[in-house]
């Protein structure tokens, strides 16, 4: 039996598409000396096609798989992050998982190899493993 509502689970990166998915190109991003980046916001919700909108449901986990060694990668959990990237769901606004890469201020012309595995509290969504490479320069 099919469900009569349509999981949404997402992630949207500073200025461009979201990480690959596990199976896909390593997505790189690049980030000066002591700079920060948003590599991925992630969050879950709920449209029932029948109502008006969406319901905001609990932020996935984010798991840090492998670790940054010339900075600090950090998942920020803020209460309420506005989601503009849903067109039916305009106005939703819901928890989030926020990863975040800051570079060691005395990182420059370096780059590393980061992964993080994100768990959707749906079991048809289930986990799904990103990877990325962070190059440090001006």
């Amino acid at each position: 039996m099919r469900p009569w509502f349509t999981l949404i689970a997402a992630c949207a990166t500073a200025g461009a598409a979201c990480a690959a998915w596990a199976g896909q190109a390593v997505r790189a991003w690049h980030v000066p000396p002591g700079g920060e980046i948003v590599l991925g916001t992630y969050y879950e919700a709920r449209h029932d096609p029948r109502q008006p909108g969406c319901t905001a449901l609990r932020a996935p986990s984010v798991e840090i798989l492998q670790n940054a060694r010339r900075g600090t990668l950090t998942v920020r959990r803020p209460a309420s992050t506005p989601i503009t990237d849903v067109p039916h769901c305009p106005h939703l606004r819901a928890p989030a998982a926020v990863l975040v890469y800051r570079a060691a201020t005395d990182a420059g012309g370096s780059q590393e190899d980061i992964a993080w595995r994100v768990t959707y509290q749906s079991a048809r969504l289930g986990s799904r493993i990103f990877r990325g490479k962070v190059i440090i320069g001006r």
